[in-house]
């Protein structure tokens, strides 16, 4: 290593180490370009962090070489024939992040027994503490399904007092994923076997002991085939989360735990961890077991963009790799994947209550997500044949009222004046440009045509809102519609980060021409305020649409409705659409007893307005109906899912995609209250 290069590296480490932990590795990707470089630096991090309170002299200083830095951070694996404790140590079994594995001879028990030896670099006086006290608790858990920890202690590795504990040995071991695939399990089987990793991880749970490190090579099956569950809560006891989140080892390669961290671990903070975040590595190990590959390949991935894949990309999904997963189990397995905790398994006993369930051929207690969630997810996958269908549709909608709003505009100036011809003629050709660019847009949607058969939703919108701004220029209110269509289709599409954009340009362009209290206006407000809603900005989206409620005329006299104008009608509707947005939002947060007045008193204004067999009464009542549900007040929930069923046949037909939606409701009601015979048929026939 040159003295310059050496001198750099000083540099960077010299910064890095008055940085808190958790900002380091973005200095380092931000700051260092060379990756040679940035690995010296990551070492050095881990040999200081290591060093605390053993080291006499900074390794920075002038007379300790970097080499010899470097070889602190590193774990001793020369002590065979040594002795820790009560045990002679006689072959590494294995060795990772967290420490090396030995086989040994226990010369009390006089039998065979596992040693881990804990990295050096947890060796602190703060963690031996933390390590010990942990490992009390950990020797109290007794369960067939979890190996067993005999003792622990503190072994002096070179002046270190290194961490380490003993466990029963586990006869012809092999990890979970290896033991299926050498026995080529079918699919009960596997299921099985994941049961009983379940109930142990569930039993450690009720003794208050989260796992946070569940991953195959944790999860040992041995020559008989009964799993067994290492390092119970050790990730807890060596403040495993904050030494994962590390992200790298002493080579500069991801740690493999992290592909089995839920994303509030990605976060680094280890007081936001519950027992869900258990229920979501259980879910990898399950997507793993049963699909034989991982949620997400992170190999060669850089540490910072592995961490946005793991908090914010969505796995593919079972049923794509393998057909016999779709259904019942696909539903199970990326519930408990999901990344938000509240849609994930509360307990690892619901989890397996539902395998149970699948196994014995009774209907499960996990849902899909809703019809609007599982749009997002599935426009997501870049479904063109559908997707595309429904963004053209909706931009060619845009540029049918823009051409019609063109003419209108043109017959009117040119009724008006003879002088005004020209500026008709200008509107004509706005027109024209509209339909000119919708052309573009299916010849681009063509797959025989220029992108080709995989050409995606997301690449049509990419490639058309570049040229927005030229296509429309010295024309704010047409591209104000346009920004205004391609930011919902983004929202459509799961991506409220870039539907934000577009709606506030078309927002700003509509304020300018027409004032934000334009109906124009009013709407794009309020699909921005669904996009903070997606975003999760729950408290933000809430006081937007309540400030937009304020600003909306409300029509006082409500019990002479059928008296009221054409124009005030629509006033009417369009406020109480905003209280209906307003009570969903309230109700996702369940914020219940604020919720129901707002949906009933909507539902009795359009009962009111426009009978109680319009589409808009049926949807109120519907959002009624999900809310009553919500709350477990069943009862009240099936008397308007009836209604609104006995409706939408009458008016619609038994087979309108919306009839058997509605049939769909009224049984999963019946199946969340045990009533199968009644649920059944209903299913069988929205499934005909």
């Amino acid at each position: 290593m040159s003295e310059s290069t050496e001198h750099l590296i000083r540099a960077y480490f010299e910064k890095a180490i008055d940085l808190l932990p958790e900002q380091r590795e973005s200095f380092l990707q931000e700051q260092i370009a060379d990756e040679s470089v940035r690995r010296e630096v990551q070492s050095l991090l881990v040999a200081h962090d290591s060093a605390d309170d053993f080291l006499e002299q900074s390794p920075i200083s002038s007379d300790v070489s970097i080499d010899e830095i470097t070889r602190w951070a590193n774990p001793d694996e020369t002590l065979i024939g040594e002795r820790i404790g009560n045990c002679l140590l006689q072959r590494v079994i294995a060795s990772g992040g967290m420490g090396t594995v030995f086989e040994a001879q226990h010369e009390d028990l006089h039998q065979r027994v596992a040693v881990k030896l804990m990295r050096r670099r947890l060796g602190t006086k703060n963690a031996q503490r933390r390590f010990e006290y942990e490992t009390r608790v950990l020797a109290q858990l007794r369960h067939p399904g979890i190996a067993s920890i005999l003792e622990a202690g503190t072994h002096v590795n070179e002046s270190v007092e290194v961490p380490y504990f003993v466990m029963e040995y586990i006869e012809d071991a092999r990890s979970l994923t290896d033991y299926a695939r050498h026995h080529d399990l079918s699919l009960a089987p596997r299921l099985d076997l994941f049961l009983e990793i379940c109930e142990a991880v569930h039993y450690g749970h009720l003794r208050g002991v989260i796992h946070r490190d569940l991953k195959p090579q944790n999860i040992l099956v041995d020559g008989e085939g009964r799993p067994r569950i290492i390092d119970f809560g050790v990730a807890k006891a060596t403040d495993g989360d904050l030494a994962i989140t590390t992200l790298v080892t002493e080579t500069g390669q991801l740690v493999g735990t992290l592909q089995y961290m839920s994303p509030e671990q990605c976060a680094g903070d280890a007081s936001d961890i519950d027992l869900r975040s258990d229920v979501y590595s259980l879910g990898v190990v399950l997507y793993e077991l049963l699909c034989h590959e991982h949620p997400f390949d992170l190999s060669d991935t850089p540490p910072v963009e592995a961490l946005r894949i793991l908090r914010e990309q969505n796995a593919t999904r079972p049923g794509e790799i393998n057909r016999d997963l779709r259904g019942d189990l696909e539903t199970i397995i990326l519930k408990a994947l999901a990344k938000e905790r509240d849609r994930r398994y509360e307990s690892v006993a619901a989890l397996a209550s539902d395998i149970k369930r699948y196994l014995q051929h009774e209907p499960i207690e996990a849902r899909p997500p809703s019809a609007i969630y599982q749009m997002q997810k599935y426009c997501r996958r870049h479904r063109v044949a559908v997707g595309s269908g429904v963004i053209i549709t909706a931009l060619l909608v845009t540029g049918i009222i823009s051409t019609s709003w063109g003419l209108a505009e043109a017959v009117r100036e040119r009724d008006r004046a003879f002088d005004a011809e020209a500026k008709a003629t200008r509107e004509l050709m706005r027109a024209n440009a509209v339909v000119a660019l919708i052309d573009d847009l299916f010849s681009s949607a063509d797959p025989h045509e220029r992108k080709g058969p995989n050409y995606t939703v997301r690449q049509l919108l990419d490639d058309f809102e570049g040229t927005i701004g030229d296509q429309f220029e010295g024309q704010p209110l047409v591209e104000a519609s346009i920004r205004h269509t391609v930011g919902k289709a983004y929202l459509g599409l799961g991506l409220p980060d870039e539907a934000e954009g577009h709606l506030q340009d078309a927002l700003d362009l509509r304020t300018q021409q027409v004032g934000q209290h334009d109906p124009l206006a009013l709407s794009t407000r309020r699909s921005l305020i669904f996009a903070l809603h997606d975003r999760g900005e729950y408290t933000e989206a809430e006081r937007r649409i309540r400030v937009l409620l304020e600003e909306v005329n409300e029509v006082e006299d409500v019990q002479d409705l059928h008296t009221l104008k054409v124009n005030e009608v629509e006033d009417v509707q369009h406020l109480h659409g905003l209280r209906r947005s307003l009570a969903d939002m309230l109700r996702h947060q369940r914020h219940y007893d604020e919720a129901e007045p707002l949906f009933v008193q909507g539902l009795e204004i359009r009962q009111q307005l426009l009978g109680d067999e319009h589409p808009d009464t049926l949807i109120s009542m519907n959002y009624l109906a999900n809310l009553y549900n919500d709350q477990g007040r069943y009862d009240e929930a099936e008397t308007l899912y009836l209604q609104v069923l006995d409706a939408k046949k009458r008016v619609l037909g038994d087979e309108h995609t919306t009839t058997l939606t509605s049939m769909n409701n009224l049984a999963n009601l019946y199946a969340a209250q045990g009533r199968y015979d009644e649920a059944e048929p209903l299913r069988l026939k929205t499934l005909e």
